[in-house]
């Protein structure tokens, strides 16, 4: 549904003669610590994200534990999943959130940038989200837990990957 609004919506614009963003680049990616890839681009920082909690400390804290996987069009980032500390929970639980800009949706960026977050994620043992990162967990196949959550509209998620390592 959302690619044929996306695709109706390009087609509306092509009419009106208004130029679309160059959609031939080749689309990189990087997955590491969410510190190092603010360090490493500026521009990471500046995504548009619409959650609250990609826009405090949390975000910018240095734990070791922040993970994030963004992709680039010409050096510019486009599209981030993170997997950040909850500070807000009694556990240190991980907080699913992302983001991709509005023209280049309906591309896969985002299942594969959380695919790309997840394969790091093994000191995590479980991961919350809400909304879209709950339909994402649920796609993918992580089996929501019967979990306390400090947000309203959340879930607890068990991490696949979780090594059984406990968090540094």
């Amino acid at each position: 549904m959302m690619k044929q609004i996306l695709n109706e919506w390009r087609e509306y614009l092509d009419e009106q003669h208004i130029r679309l963003p160059d959609h031939t680049c080749n689309i990189t990616f990087k997955t590491g610590k969410l510190v190092d890839l603010i360090k490493d681009n500026k521009k990471v920082k500046r995504l548009r994200v619409p959650s609250w909690s990609l826009q405090t400390d949390a975000y910018l804290s240095n734990d070791p534990n922040n993970m994030a996987s963004v992709a680039y069009c010409h050096n510019e980032p486009i599209a981030i999943v993170a997997l950040t500390t909850d500070t807000n929970s009694r556990r240190k639980y991980g907080l699913l959130n992302f983001f991709v800009d509005s023209w280049h949706r309906g591309m896969g960026l985002a299942d594969k940038l959380f695919l790309n977050v997840m394969d790091h994620s093994s000191h995590r043992e479980y991961v919350i989200a809400s909304r879209g990162g709950r339909h994402m967990l649920e796609k993918h196949g992580y089996e929501q837990v019967k979990k306390y959550c400090a947000y309203v509209d959340c879930n607890v998620y068990a991490n696949k990957h979780y090594s059984g390592e406990s968090q540094p």
